[in-house]
């Protein structure tokens, strides 16, 4: 199941799932909690934190639990 959503992002989400890959910032999501420290005169775009998809990694980690010890979970 862990293979099968993976490949369901890489296709249906491309441009954001492999943008770390790419050092794409222009396709990394919206950080909606923190946005950049500028100077006051910045526009709201460009005070806007883009981050890296999270989803990737947490799958990763799921994946190298589930090979490691049989068992993973969505929570830590």
């Amino acid at each position: 199941m862990l293979a099968e959503l993976n490949n369901v992002l890489t296709e249906q989400l491309s441009p954001i799932w492999n943008a770390d890959d790419n050092n794409d910032s222009a396709h990394q999501r919206p950080d909606l909690y923190r946005e950049q420290a500028l100077d006051v005169e910045a526009t709201e775009d460009e005070k806007v934190l883009r981050i890296a998809c999270r989803s990737k990694g947490k799958l990763s980690w799921m994946k190298q639990r589930l090979d490691s010890v049989t068992f993973t979970s969505f929570w830590p």
